[in-house]
């Protein structure tokens, strides 16, 4: 009978400490499912915030494009708005075939857009800040993106926000060195707006010391191949449309920059609050940027010119790459003096130095 009752308590103990042992290993998982999968969480809260500003964007600019989304998914529009045909021929798709409404069918658009961009984006700063702060950072962008494409411009399109979200995404998919996707990504982007080009030259001031120069040249040969067949190939398809490709917009732009220089008209006031000043604060902190950033706020000077003949500089919204670039300065010099982020830093080096040591011995 003590032989039975200790074989029953020894099964007992072995069930029990098998319980525990499987409990501890969930126990142990569920950090782990959290730290490979920590964007989840910010995933989530994301599509809440895009959906929240979809809804102020539409508030605000209800009905005041020149070319309206209607006009616009039926291929009926001017010249150049038709030929960013992008989310046009989404809209057109969607509604032709499932029934849908139009104006439900582009804010649905306008909230994938924001997601993807707050997404993109808190990847390209996990570049330069530590990834759990690049996730709480990204909604920054938010900021200057509602002064420049919700209270100072008096237009919208449907193509201003995905551009940003495009342009993002190639300067994450490049660092990656999945440059076939790039390139996917960069041809997409070439049927949605015309300003996808300044990747590359962004792409270029970032990692220029990754290739040689003649890598960088075939490269380039590159971008505008792929970006001149497909404006060929929209140009033709939209041959009768009215309106011309490219409009000289350069004496309006000389118009402003001559009251701005005036200090009349309002100018002063209009660039001031510009990007909800980030391109000011962003200005300031750029000595303690990273080198990266630095050249890449020197790119956007070939922006603001190409702008000043091709766009409306009055028109905020065509700034919108310049928008992540601005705020990551900001986000990433300021990060820089967060205490915790110089801590994990500091924890950085300090690991590097046991295996230096272990080298040596």
């Amino acid at each position: 009978m003590h032989v039975i009752e200790t074989a029953k308590n020894d099964t007992s103990k072995r069930i029990a400490s098998m319980t525990s042992s499987r409990w501890i290993v969930r126990v142990n998982i569920f950090p782990k499912f959290v730290q490979k999968h920590f964007w989840l969480a910010p995933a989530m809260l994301y599509l809440f915030i895009a959906w929240t500003f979809a809804n102020l964007y539409y508030f605000i600019l209800p009905k005041n494009l020149v070319e309206s989304v209607e006009v616009l998914s039926a291929f009926k529009a001017q010249k150049p708005m038709q030929l960013r045909v992008l989310v046009p021929a989404i809209i057109h798709f969607l509604s032709s075939n499932f029934q849908l409404d139009v104006s439900s069918i582009d804010k649905y658009i306008l909230i994938v857009s924001v997601w993807c961009m707050m997404m993109v984006f808190a990847s390209f700063l996990s570049g330069f800040v530590a990834r759990y702060a690049s996730y709480i950072a990204a909604p920054i962008i938010l900021a200057p993106l509602t002064w420049n494409c919700c209270l100072l411009t008096p237009f919208h399109y449907s193509s201003d926000i995905p551009a940003i979200a495009f342009f993002l995404a190639c300067l994450v998919l490049w660092r990656a060195k999945k440059l076939r996707w790039y390139y996917i990504c960069f041809a997409i982007g070439c049927f949605n707006r015309e300003t996808i080009l300044f990747a590359f030259p962004c792409v270029v001031a970032l990692y220029w010391s990754d290739s040689k120069s003649r890598e960088w040249v075939q490269s380039g040969i590159l971008h505008l191949a792929i970006y001149a067949t497909i404006r060929v190939i929209l140009l033709k398809i939209f041959e009768y449309s009215p309106g011309v490709p490219l409009v000289n917009k350069f004496q309006t732009n000389l118009n402003l920059l001559t009251d701005l220089v005036m200090l009349r008209n309002g100018a002063v006031h209009y660039f001031l609050v510009l990007f909800g000043g980030m391109h000011l604060m962003a200005l300031a902190l750029l000595p303690w940027a990273p080198r990266g950033l630095q050249r890449l706020a020197a790119v956007t000077v070939v922006f603001w010119i190409i702008m000043c003949y091709a766009g409306i500089l009055l028109e905020s919204r065509i700034f919108g790459e310049l928008i992540p670039i601005y705020t990551s300065i900001v986000i990433v010099v300021a990060a820089s003096f967060w205490p915790s982020q110089r801590k994990t830093e500091l924890s950085d080096a300090e690991r590097v130095q046991p295996i230096a040591s272990e080298a040596q011995t």
